[in-house]
């Protein structure tokens, strides 16, 4: 099952790359909302699919493992790109019209701003880092949803029923702190951290209740053809029917103040979604052995592919820039984003 959640990872993080790299591009709003109705949720599903009970006994062994699987990489991949900022700022990897922030040469105090930052899962708002907001909120979610575990534990409240009630405290937890408006400072804890939580539990219950079972007529029914089929039509639909209509909101885990409503609706949109991605890797298990094998390497290294995503969005460009025989000039004397954005071209 291990491989089968990496391909599933996989598809999340392909979708993650998609999505950004259509983010603003005339025509591929529509294709836009249907994927960040449940890219991002799907990964929340799949670390909270791993979590072992035996953690709920010992959750300073967990945060362990989250500060070595996360806080870690987390800060190696800022600090590179604070170390390195200045040369990208160079070269235009950085557009100072829309990155103020990093629109500069950093001074000795910038130097030391940022590195604060990135030790406390602060430094989101570098433009080639966009996506790493989603490593803190991993972190504080599954920390919080452990927590909450825990204290249900002692309170000799069963494993499952434990999950459930967790994950109705910490909806109605998002619905409240979106009301109030209002978040833990410093680390940034805030509504959207509750509604991962949420996500998070959800896919440790869905471990227990689904995919733990042995009856071998239900396991056989669960992987007949038929019922993958019906899965991947059925949240296709899903996906089409809400990103058109936006009753779920167009973006999986953020939501207004008036929006908190939203947050059954969209746990119920993105576990639909969800599942229908997991019957998409019961067909890649059945499929090419290189398929398999690629699609299992992009799933086991999707902190790199986040990491790096955004610094390939210009390499790209660069190339484009080379295969339409536009003047090198131009390209040291101009934003990249304006020479593509004037010649119709939106991959930055």
């Amino acid at each position: 099952m291990d491989v089968k959640v990496s391909y599933v990872k996989a598809i999340g993080i392909l979708l993650m790359v998609l999505g950004h790299a259509i983010a603003n591009v005339a025509g591929c709003q529509f294709l836009y909302d249907c994927i960040y109705l449940f890219h991002m949720p799907l990964f929340f599903f799949c670390s909270g699919y791993f979590f072992k009970e035996a953690y709920i006994e010992r959750p300073h062994e967990f945060v362990k493992k989250k500060i070595k699987g996360l806080w870690l990489p987390y800060v190696k991949w800022c600090l590179l790109f604070i170390i390195l900022h200045d040369l990208l700022l160079s070269i235009n990897f950085y557009d100072i019209e829309t990155s103020t922030a990093f629109g500069n040469p950093y001074k000795f105090k910038d130097y030391a701003v940022m590195i604060i930052n990135a030790l406390l899962f602060k430094y989101n708002s570098d433009p080639l880092l966009g996506g790493f907001w989603f490593i803190g909120q991993l972190f504080w979610s599954s920390v919080i949803a452990c927590a909450f575990l825990f204290i249900l534990k002692k309170m000799r409240i069963g494993f499952k029923s434990s999950i459930m009630l967790a994950i109705l405290i910490l909806c109605i937890g998002a619905s409240v702190i979106a009301i109030i408006e209002k978040s833990i400072p410093v680390i940034g804890i805030n509504q959207r951290t509750f509604f991962c939580a949420s996500m998070f539990l959800l896919g440790k219950l869905y471990s227990l209740f689904v995919l733990s079972y042995k009856d071998v007529e239900y396991n056989a029914l669960r992987y007949s053809k038929l019922i993958i089929v019906g899965k991947i039509l059925i949240s296709v639909i899903v996906i089409l029917i809400v990103a058109y209509t936006g009753i779920a909101g167009h973006d999986s885990s953020l939501y207004t103040t008036k929006e908190w409503s939203l947050i059954p609706m969209k746990l119920l949109v993105q576990f639909i979604a969800i599942i229908g991605c997991f019957a998409i890797a019961d067909v890649i298990l059945k499929s090419n052995h290189v398929v398999q094998s690629v699609l299992a390497y992009i799933g086991n290294h999707t902190m790199p592919i986040l990491a790096i995503h955004f610094s390939a969005f210009k390499l790209v460009t660069l190339l484009m820039l080379f295969m339409y025989t536009w003047n090198w000039k131009k390209l040291l004397n101009s934003r990249l984003h304006i020479i593509m954005e004037r010649d119709g071209f939106a991959a930055m």
